[in-house]
């Protein structure tokens, strides 16, 4: 098989990664039905190839979608042309003022940001932009200790498939543990990676993280994309969670 580079190839990635679960789009749309009224827009960090934006804008919900790849934010484009993609990392969104109905971060897009500061700078920023009882809707790792999560992996078989893995254990922080990961995607002959640290949240750390400043409240822990299962306190056997939270007023 032909080996590459994975975010510079957005039709292998999306290849693997293009479909949206109905109950995933349910979801978010729940969240955030009544926050865009009126045309107000949500943004989108690690938007990549606009799977989840178009099938929410297809719910009549306005986007702006946040990525560092280009040839991701290409096919982005193409796939909701009303939407709009911009090439920008989390910790410095190129914005001015509360504008945001809400924000959410899918795929784990968030936990790669790594680093304590890194980490605040990106909470800042959206509480800069986000408008008073919007949500921040964030699908991130978690585990009660992270660290044993060094091994651990997730597999998709098929002609498209992926497989997942943690490696080694990067650093501990207040928030939880970077891990380094491998991310591996086949398609039609193809093969792609990415090696890269990911933070693994403890509960503790990501209600940390969000309510610190005062930027953040109400957090909740639900089940992947299971409206119903709303909990302040996500079960022991937890490695993967909705994170959902509120700008204060």
């Amino acid at each position: 098989m032909e080996s590459t580079s994975l975010y510079a190839h957005a039709d292998l990635y999306d290849a693997v990664f293009g479909r949206v679960e109905p109950a995933e789009v349910d979801f978010l749309a729940g969240l955030l039905a009544g926050a865009t009224h009126g045309g107000r827009r949500v943004l989108s960090l690690g938007c990549g190839t606009g799977r989840l934006e178009a099938a929410l804008a297809a719910r009549g919900v306005r986007w702006v979608g946040l990525d560092l790849s280009p040839a991701m934010l290409r096919v982005a484009r193409r796939r909701d042309p009303a939407g709009h993609a911009v090439a920008a990392r989390m910790e410095s969104m190129p914005f001015a003022g509360a504008e945001f109905a809400g924000a959410l971060a899918g795929l784990l897009s968030f936990s790669y940001v790594v680093g304590g500061q890194a980490r605040r700078d990106t909470v800042r920023r959206l509480g800069d932009l986000l408008l008073p009882e919007a949500p921040v809707i964030l699908e991130v790792p978690m585990a009660w200790r992270p660290r044993a999560l060094q091994g651990v992996s997730e597999r998709l078989e098929g002609a498209a498939g992926f497989e997942f893995r943690y490696l080694d254990l990067a650093s501990e922080d207040d928030a939880g543990a970077v891990l380094h990961t491998r991310l591996r995607v086949w398609s039609e002959g193809r093969t792609a990676e990415r090696y890269a640290p990911l933070t693994v949240f403890t509960p503790g750390g990501i209600r940390e993280l969000l309510t610190r400043e005062g930027l953040f409240a109400n957090v909740q822990f639900f089940a992947p994309w299971e409206s119903a299962s709303a909990t302040d306190t996500p079960p022991p056997d937890c490695l993967r969670a909705v994170v959902v939270a509120r700008r204060t007023a």
